[in-house]
């Protein structure tokens, strides 16, 4: 933040408005002056970030105003109603009372205004709370978005917006040059926003930081905006500086024909895109051209031996020494929590290994959460040269502060010119919430459904204690996790009828209907697949076999514990310490011949023996046990082993009247794989046949499993279709029409 060298004056009196971020501070005080004073001017070239009065110096009290200055600034608690007129509090003859640091500026804009002071201390709470609805309601979340320092191209097709808080803030003035042909520019292949985005991208990466690696850029543009088209106006920028080769990492390999058709559109088809999948280890003999990767492919080995085992090696070995052409990092919060995960490791890796690479990273979701930000190390925001050492240092900084820290930092990336975000308006969209009330047969399902969980819940915790299971986090973290599924699916399950109902009468009227999913219910049907031999003769339920999961894998078993119990006696050699369970073994009779003398002995030592090895004895009978002091029967391992069998009956008959996959049943009824276009990742599906109800492979004839959801998209896209799809291919798949920007 600039500094203003300004004489102070006690007659000085100024109104803030409550939550007015501090740079947009600067901005309205210049709009009031008609001469801006000259340290406005320079505000666009500074970083809060990288000046002294950063955020990890702000302290953590609230008095931030430098007790030498108080006897000169008079708090806005003295001001009188009386001068609160804007022309004589802001007039140009009377100086602006300076402030030395950014701490003090952040302390008068977070001190309430005196204009929300009540004057009257008497105030009705209902006139309070319709003057407060009423200012909410005029709150401007978002502004109009069109460039200010850059002329190139077109207007955007649709009207793009940005938050208020970064159009508060200007971006930095221009000084790269674009080398792209002016075809490009004249036919709007790119527009004016995306050129933008290409230009400060291109400018930022001549940057080169302290630690000696080259800067990188942030695209947070949402959906709609181009992100696609504007990495390949960057690559293309670079292809001709001569810069032939490039990176491009996705979520899905299915995406790499997004890549090719964004270059295509900006008529840069001589640039080759290269599949990393369909290379072979220790293949690097392309010579230029993007090499197309998804993030999981970066952790990829190779389990023969050679010069490149691993696929992160055969990148850095086909990008050659010294490289500095563009590494795309495309949905990049895919790539969070780098420093626990193996893939977030190896995107920091591959950006230590490439220091003058230039890294664009490309996510609508980027910046929204700090600690996800730890794999952008080519930012500049924290690391050698800067306010933050670290990470964590800067990490800290942050969340102590809350949200309007990072609502800083973003302000701040734009302001440096790192970072530009964009999205679509959605001035004259429209939705409803479709409130589906249940029928009568449903609740009887969803209530028997409860019932049953509640008696598990019951079994679960009985066949624990019997067991003596003393560590428990594990089973009822499966337990409850299982449980929030089981409703999930139900809940889904419910809205079926309707959904489908909307969605044949949306078709009727000529509209295109997309269907969003979060899980297909694949993993079930291959279960069942494989209890019959890989047959299946009906559709199946996935909330039965999430019930059906849970109970034959993480039901209580004396079988782990044994197995455990005995690894540790080889492994210390010394007899476990008299430990009784839950259960009391009140009375034991020595099943033995020998002497009452021998037997009193013997049964000393079995009462100072653990349940266990008591269970494993065959010469001891357990003549009566309690349990929370009730008389209760025998429970060795076979008894346990019955309440399992017992369960796993009643979640079968459950499983009669529970719903069935719910992706099936909306293709069936929508039609059958004939009328819908199913965009998902899973490999078969079953339908409804001619001869009845099979498993049939998505893969169609001359085309391989990996093509079928582009297939499948060309033919929603020629509207022969309905579109379904899951979370992972809907967030990552174009269904606008054409031309796209």
């Amino acid at each position: 933040m600039c500094k203003a060298s300004l004489q102070p004056s006690p007659a000085s009196h100024l109104l803030f408005s409550v939550g007015m971020s501090q740079l947009h501070f600067w901005l309205k005080l210049s709009s009031v002056n008609k001469d801006p004073p000259p340290y406005f001017n320079d505000l666009s070239n500074h970083s809060i970030l990288s000046s002294p009065d950063s955020l990890s110096d702000i302290k953590d009290t609230h008095d931030f105003l430098p007790i030498d200055s108080l006897s000169n600034v008079p708090t806005i608690w003295d001001i009188t109603p009386q001068d609160t007129s804007t022309t004589s509090l802001l007039s140009s003859n009377r100086p602006f009372l300076g402030l030395d640091r950014f701490e003090d500026l952040q302390a008068i804009i977070n001190t309430p205004s005196v204009q929300q002071q009540p004057l009257n201390p008497v105030v009705e709470e209902e006139e309070e709370e319709d003057e407060d609805a009423e200012e909410l309601g005029h709150t401007e979340t978002y502004a109009d978005y069109m460039p200010s320092k850059s002329k190139l191209g077109i207007q955007h097709p649709d009207r793009v917006v940005e938050t208020s808080t970064l159009s508060s803030v200007p971006p930095p003035d221009i000084s790269y040059t674009l080398s792209l042909p002016s075809s490009i520019v004249d036919k709007g292949l790119l527009s004016a926003l995306q050129l933008e985005a290409i230009v400060y991208a291109c400018q930022q990466h001549e940057v080169i930081l302290p630690s000696g690696q080259r800067a990188g850029f942030l695209i947070g543009d949402g959906a709609g905006v181009g992100k696609g088209r504007t990495v390949s106006g960057i690559i293309l920028q670079n292809y001709f500086k001569g810069r032939k080769k490039a990176l491009w990492f996705s979520v899905s390999n299915d995406l790499r024909c997004d890549a090719e058709r964004d270059l295509r559109d900006i008529e840069a088809s001589c640039i080759p895109v290269h599949a990393l999948s369909k290379i072979k280890y220790g293949d690097t003999s392309a010579s230029e051209g993007v090499l197309f990767a998804t993030y999981s492919a970066l952790i990829g080995e190779s389990q023969a031996g050679g010069q490149h085992r691993t696929r992160i090696k055969q990148i850095i070995d086909w990008c050659g020494e010294n490289f500095d052409g563009v590494i795309v990092f495309d949905e990049c919060h895919k790539a969070k929590n780098a420093s626990c995960t193996k893939m977030g490791r190896a995107v920091l890796e591959l950006q230590n290994n490439l220091p003058l690479a230039r890294v664009v990273y490309a996510s609508a979701t980027g910046a929204s959460e700090p600690k996800n930000m730890i794999y952008m190390s080519r930012l500049g925001i924290w690391g050698e040269g800067t306010s933050f050492s670290t990470f964590d240092e800067f990490l800290h900084a942050i969340e102590k502060r809350g949200v309007g820290a990072m609502e800083i930092v973003a302000m701040d990336m734009k302001l440096s010119g790192m970072y530009i975000a964009r999205q679509l308006s959605f001035t004259g969209v429209s939705f409803r919430i479709e409130e589906i009330p249940l029928d009568e047969s449903f609740k009887q399902v969803y209530n028997r459904a409860a019932q049953l969980w509640a008696e598990a819940l019951t079994v679960f915790q009985t066949a624990a204690d019997w067991i003596g299971l003393d560590s428990r986090k594990s089973l009822w973290g499966q337990f409850w996790s299982a449980h929030q599924r089981f409703f999930k699916y139900l809940c889904i399950a419910a809205k079926v009828q309707r959904l489908v109902a909307l969605a044949k009468q949306e078709l009727s009227r000529g509209k295109c209907v997309v269907i969003g999913l979060q899980s297909t219910g694949e993993a079930r049907t291959r279960e069942v697949m494989d209890e019959n031999d890989g047959h299946l003769d009906r559709f199946v339920s996935a909330a039965e076999g999430v019930f059906k999961s849970l109970v034959l894998k993480h039901f209580p078993s004396n079988k782990g514990k044994r197995e455990k119990n005995l690894l540790k006696r080889k492994k210390r050699g010394k007899p476990r310490s008299a430990k009784m369970s839950r259960a009391e073994f009140v009375g034991l009779i020595r099943n033995s011949e020998e002497s009452s003398s021998d037997s009193e002995g013997v049964l000393d030592s079995d009462f100072n023996s653990s349940p266990e090895s008591l269970q494993d004895n065959d010469d001891v009978i357990f003549v009566e046990q309690t349990f929370n002091g009730h008389i209760v029967p025998d429970r060795g391992p076979e008894q346990v082993e019955q309440m399992k069998i017992d369960l796993l009956a009643k979640v079968e008959e459950l499983g009669k009247v529970l719903p069935l996959n719910t992706l099936d049943v909306l293709i069936d009824q929508l039609g059958g794989p004939d009328n819908v276009a199913e965009m998902t990742g899973r490999k078969g599906r079953v339908v409804r046949r001619l001869d009845g109800v099979g498993f049939e492979s998505r893969a169609e004839q001359n085309l391989s499993i990996d093509n079928v959801n582009l297939r499948e998209k060309e033919r929603f896209m020629n509207g022969t279709k309905v579109s379904s799809c899951d979370y992972l291919i809907s967030s990552n798949t174009s269904f606008h029409l054409l031309p796209s920007l």
